[in-house]
């Protein structure tokens, strides 16, 4: 089993266009979360869309020596999957989005743990038991929950937001 840690990133957001190169002192919004994320206990890389208007993020990848993958820009499940498609099913994956820098890896290192100790199939910062507030979101999962609901949905709110199928067939509420 492997952890791998996915940051999410896009350049067309419409309330501000390429937030993710903003920067912060020194460093872009993806610089800063991919720093406070990688850790040797784990991969991490960043899912682009493959699309041209990236292209400008494709550069500062490359220059930043960050990995990534490109994959489909509305299906966002899609590209998930296809940047783990040589990974076993039962490696455990950790969603992250790329404008978000408040976890670091001690924070996912912890709930990796917590995940792994009591066999979950979800587990997230979001919910209001983690105590933690809005915008620190991690969340973590089976790779082979994420297949299956590549497989199986066609909503279009499940392709957008990644683990909104496992959340709706896997969680208790």
């Amino acid at each position: 089993m492997t952890n791998i840690v996915i940051l999410q990133a896009r350049l067309n957001s419409k309330r501000l266009p390429n937030k993710v190169l903003l920067n912060i002192n020194k460093f872009s919004l993806i610089e800063l979360a991919y720093k406070r994320v990688v850790s040797k206990n784990f991969n991490t890389l960043v899912v682009i869309p493959e699309e041209g208007e990236n292209d400008l993020l494709k550069k500062k990848l490359n220059f930043l020596k960050i990995p990534f993958k490109t994959g489909s820009e509305k299906n966002v499940l899609k590209r998930f999957i296809s940047a783990t498609k040589k990974n076993d099913d039962n490696d455990n994956i950790v969603r992250l989005t790329s404008d978000n820098f408040f976890p670091d890896r001690f924070l996912i290192e912890d709930m990796l743990r917590d995940f792994n100790q009591n066999s979950y199939n979800y587990l997230t910062t979001t919910d209001v038991k983690s105590g933690l507030p809005y915008g620190c979101s991690v969340e973590i999962t089976k790779l082979k929950f994420l297949r299956e609901a590549f497989r199986k949905t066609k909503n279009p709110y499940d392709l957008e937001h990644v683990t909104e199928y496992i959340k709706n067939n896997y969680c208790i509420n």
